[in-house]
């Protein structure tokens, strides 16, 4: 990328080297994700754990996607709980929360709807659902693969096959549950299920 900034210098702007910077940016974030499923997969290494509003947070998440899912023709709804603490690692969770809805966001039916909701009863529950036409068509055990992509034909959306191997990754870490159902024949949805932590850090 610092060799492409220098002809880009001595060159100017030109269709080839926005490619090459297009291209070179894509495998830059392939490898910060691999980077961090490495890291959550490395045994030993503890990620911080604290109480934090988690009701807020996720509206906070829903927030940012609203625009991004308008622009787009769709509708996103929220149904939070409110005033929920959970003791985990922040960080983690709203990234969690963004890979649902990002996923969400992409594979969403044009003009569909897309659905968030987080619960608490016994255990926290967060629910991500989309309208989804093809969802018959999905294999829905295989959704959290590395890069596995359901639609081939959005091979070159931004996405690699990676996002929800990162999900399932922190909702381990987490010691929660993550899994994908259909609703209806017209919806595909992620369920996790989340665990209370003791404020030690998460394995």
């Amino acid at each position: 990328m610092a060799n492409l900034d220098i002809l880009q210098a001595e060159l100017g702007e030109n269709e080839w080297l926005e490619d090459i910077r297009a291209e070179g940016e894509r495998m830059n974030a392939l490898v910060r994700q691999l980077v961090a499923l490495t890291q959550m997969d490395e045994d030993g290494n503890q990620i911080p754990a604290e109480p934090f509003p988690i009701s807020e947070t996720i509206s906070d998440v829903a927030s940012e996607f609203k625009a991004l899912a308008e622009k787009k023709g769709l509708s996103l709804y929220t149904y939070i709980q409110q005033d929920i603490e959970y003791v985990g690692n922040e960080a983690s969770i709203r990234r969690l929360v963004s890979i649902l809805l990002d996923n969400a966001v992409k594979y969403c039916d044009p003009a569909g709807e897309i659905r968030l909701m987080l619960s608490r009863k016994r255990k926290l529950v967060i629910t991500v659902e989309n309208s989804c036409a093809d969802v018959g068509k999905m294999k829905l055990d295989r959704l959290f693969d590395r890069f596995y992509r359901a639609d081939k034909a959005r091979s070159y959306d931004g996405g690699f096959g990676i996002g929800l191997s990162i999900a399932k990754a922190v909702v381990h870490r987490h010691g929660g549950d993550i899994s994908a159902y259909r609703k209806e024949d017209r919806y595909i949805g992620i369920k996790v299920t989340l665990k209370q932590q003791l404020n030690e850090g998460i394995k």
